[in-house]
């Protein structure tokens, strides 16, 4: 469902928060906008992804597969996807907020991952869909 090659642009999910004084910008993760190739709701894609999530943390040693934008090995990442016309953003948010950098950081090399069977990246065949 969602493959590196389907990601258009890849950018920070940042907030402004006032705390005892001036507005300060603060990055929560970060916001995929990716081309609807297939005629799933986004709900269903978020249920997906979410599975995904839950998947890999069950199965997890600790080691990510790297880079992964959608889980986090001590952390949670909170998951919601839009849908505009025909295409989706998919919004990660990191829990706890420290995490933040190390989600945006990931979701910019998946979206540069290889999927053509030159590189790692042809371990994946889609977040959503299936491993091989």
């Amino acid at each position: 469902m969602v493959r590196p090659e389907s990601i258009q642009v890849v950018e920070p999910l940042r907030v402004f928060r006032r705390h005892r004084g001036p507005l300060n910008e603060v990055l929560l993760g970060a916001r995929l906008h990716l081309r609807n190739s297939a005629s799933v709701e986004p709900r269903e894609l978020e249920g997906a992804l979410r599975c995904y999530e839950a998947d890999a943390a069950s199965r997890s040693d600790g080691s990510a597969e790297s880079p992964d934008p959608f889980w986090l090995a001590e952390g949670r990442v909170r998951i919601s996807v839009l849908q505009a016309d025909s295409d989706w953003t998919i919004e990660l948010r990191a829990e706890p907020e420290f995490e933040a950098p190390r989600i945006l950081e990931n979701a910019e090399a998946f979206a540069r991952r290889p999927t053509d069977g030159s590189g790692t990246g042809d371990r994946w065949r889609g977040v959503g869909l299936e491993k091989t």
